[in-house]
């Protein structure tokens, strides 16, 4: 990666739920900016609170943001809450399958929060447009193939 230009991307890393005690922020903040230079970064200690999505969102309108990773907990729980108009958002599952499930301080333990990390960043910056691709003319012609019970119930 390491590329330059990137800078409509962002990376949001909470600090809570034992993800600050259990991986070194600091280096994972500066593993993301290896890997995408001018990329902005926001910590907080729970990002998901009021406070942490209205900095999140400030940080957003203010560097003009377009793709988010956010290196938190499961993309499973709190959806709506990272949902942002106009914004790709790619959660980092840090949370379960980091903290909680590895040896807090230890060197794997980091190596498997900044690979997380380093994937996600690549995926979002391979992303080009945002906006999903809409036919402009569907046919609804079919052939049903096979005179099983399938078949016979589709036509």
């Amino acid at each position: 990666m390491n590329k330059e230009g990137s800078l409509d991307m962002a990376l949001a890393l909470c600090t809570g739920c034992s993800i600050g005690t259990c991986v070194d922020t600091a280096k994972l903040v500066e593993a993301a900016g290896e890997a995408i230079q001018g990329i902005s970064c926001l910590k907080h200690d729970c990002l998901c609170s009021e406070a942490g999505l209205a900095e999140l969102n400030k940080m957003t309108r203010e560097k003009g943001v377009k793709r988010l990773a956010v290196a938190a907990c499961s993309p499973r729980v709190k959806n709506s809450e990272f949902e942002l108009d106009g914004v790709q958002v790619e959660r980092i599952n840090l949370r379960e399958q980091v903290a909680w499930v590895m040896e807090t301080g230890h060197e794997d333990t980091q190596m498997c929060a900044e690979d997380q990390t380093r994937m996600v960043l690549a995926k979002l910056e391979s992303i080009s447009d945002i906006k999903p691709y809409v036919p402009e003319q569907l046919s609804s012609d079919i052939l049903v193939l096979g005179g099983g019970i399938a078949g016979l119930t589709s036509a």
